[in-house]
C-alpha cells in the first residue's frame, strides 16, 4: 500500500508540474494558465537612451499570472536571434553566459505559459521572436512613448499591455505595476549580479 500511495503521489506532481501552470501573484483561481493578456515588461538597467525587453508575460488578472508551466531544456540562444536579443533584450551583462541565464529565466517562467494558447509546438526561439516582435511593434508606433515615456536610471515599464494578437490595449488595472512584478524584477537582477 505504501508503494502505491508513493507512486500515487509522484504521479500527481508529475502531472501538476508537466500539464498545468503554477501560479503566480495573489488571488488567483485554479487556472490561472487561461491567461488574458500579455504584458509587455522593459527596463533600462543598462541606463542607455533606449528601453530594452524585459519579458513579455502572460497574465490572467492584475494579481494573478500562470509561471513555470512547463519543465523544458533550455538550449542558448544562437545566430541571428542571438544578435537581435543582444540589441533589443539586454541585461547589461558582461558575459554572455548571464545573458543567456537572463533569457532562460524569461522562457522558462513566463515562457513556456504560452503553450496553453499556442500549442505544444510553441519553442523558446518561437517566445523570443514573438517577444521581439511586440517590442518592434510598439517601439515603431509611439506606444513606448506614450506609456513609458523617457528611459530613466535603472528604470522600468509595465505599463504596455497587448491582446492574445499582439495589439495594444489598455492594461486591466494598474495592480500590475505591483509588488510581484517589482520583485520579479529586483529577484532576477540579483540573480544576474551572482553570475
Amino acid at each position: 500500500m505504501l508503494v502505491l500511495s508513493t507512486l500515487f503521489v509522484l504521479l500527481l506532481s508529475y502531472m501538476c508540474n508537466c500539464a498545468s501552470a503554477g501560479c503566480g501573484g495573489s488571488d488567483c483561481e485554479s487556472q490561472c494558465e487561461d491567461y488574458k493578456w500579455y504584458t509587455l515588461a522593459l527596463q533600462n538597467w543598462c541606463d542607455g537612451d533606449e528601453w530594452s525587453i524585459h519579458g513579455l508575460w502572460p497574465d490572467y488578472s492584475a494579481t494573478c499570472y500562470p509561471e513555470s508551466c512547463y519543465d523544458v531544456e533550455w538550449e542558448d540562444v544562437s545566430g541571428s536571434l542571438e544578435q537581435q536579443m543582444m540589441t533589443y533584450w539586454d541585461w547589461c551583462s558582461e558575459s554572455t553566459e548571464s545573458q543567456q541565464s537572463g533569457w532562460e529565466h524569461e522562457w522558462e517562467k513566463h515562457g513556456t505559459c504560452m503553450r496553453y494558447y499556442e500549442g505544444d509546438e510553441f519553442s523558446q526561439s518561437d517566445f523570443f521572436n514573438m517577444a521581439l516582435q511586440a517590442y518592434s511593434q510598439v517601439s515603431s508606433d509611439g506606444t513606448i512613448d506614450a506609456k513609458c515615456g523617457e528611459p530613466n536610471e535603472h528604470g522600468s515599464c509595465y505599463s504596455i499591455c497587448l491582446d492574445l494578437d499582439l495589439n495594444v490595449i489598455d492594461c486591466p488595472s494598474n495592480g500590475i505595476t505591483n509588488w510581484h512584478r517589482h520583485k520579479h524584477r529586483f529577484n532576477h537582477m540579483l540573480n544576474i549580479t551572482r553570475t
